[in-house]
């Protein structure tokens, strides 16, 4: 991929997730480039437990490498909806995973560093309840 300009890589991929696009391809010569990007965080996953008790996994936005994590993000924590928990890192570009609702961390579902699919578990947080 070298005859591909890295800064039209970026470009294209930060105007795309402005624009709220899902998908990047891009084309020079014979060289193809292709990316999907999320705007939002995971659904969340079913829960058997009681409604107090339920869970949403935070997933990851991106294909990349979990970076960035902040000390917030650890069994336990309370955190606040938008609440940024890490970045997830791709081509130099940091896309921010934030908080879907507030809650407490539950579990942490990888590290510093791991290289992440598209909806790779990072955590999973405890849902707050409104009236709690």
């Amino acid at each position: 991929m070298a005859s591909v300009d890295l800064d039209a890589i970026r470009h294209a991929l930060r105007l795309a997730r402005d624009k709220g696009f899902r998908e990047v391809e891009l084309e020079v010569g014979e060289t193809r480039f292709s990316a999907g990007l999320s705007a939002r965080p995971a659904a969340p996953r079913p829960s058997s437990a009681a409604p107090q008790d339920e869970t949403v996994t935070v997933g990851a936005p991106i294909v990349g490498y979990l970076q960035k994590v902040r000390p917030s993000l650890k069994p336990g924590s309370k955190v606040q909806e938008g609440d940024v928990l890490a970045c997830v890192t791709a081509l130099g570009l940091d896309t921010d995973v934030p908080a879907p609702c507030d809650g407490e961390i539950v579990s942490v579902e990888a590290a510093e560093g791991d290289a992440l699919e598209y909806g790779q578990p990072i955590a999973v947080l405890r849902k707050r309840r409104p009236d709690a």
